[in-house]
């Protein structure tokens, strides 16, 4: 884990709607959303929280527009954000995933 606590950071905190966030009710540990790929069970408890946020597109824009490039946002990893941006993962080629070198895809002769 990343070893955050307190607010949502970043640059251009908005309090108009991340002092709503979902995230920022007392008794919620800030940690679990920024888990490691691997801890599976924070991940799906941090977005299980973001879906029920009333401010989770506001999140989501703010994720997209500064860039956070760690933690759960707007209800997506990292992982996910990368994706629909289409960058690679920062380690993209070291862990034998699909898109490893040396890995052939289906279509691949």
């Amino acid at each position: 884990m990343s070893h955050h606590t307190g607010s949502v950071p970043g640059p251009g905190r908005d309090p108009e709607w991340q002092d709503r966030a979902a995230c920022q009710a007392p008794g919620i540990d800030k940690e679990m959303f920024f888990p490691e790929r691997s801890q599976l069970t924070a991940i799906r408890d941090s977005k299980t929280i973001c879906w029920t946020c009333p401010v989770i597109q506001n999140c989501l824009e703010h994720a997209f527009r500064n860039h956070e490039d760690r933690g759960t946002w707007g209800g997506l990893t990292e992982w996910e954000r990368r994706a629909r941006h289409g960058r690679k993962p920062k380690n993209a080629g070291r862990s034998g995933g699909v898109n490893a070198p040396g890995r052939r895809s289906r279509n691949a002769a």
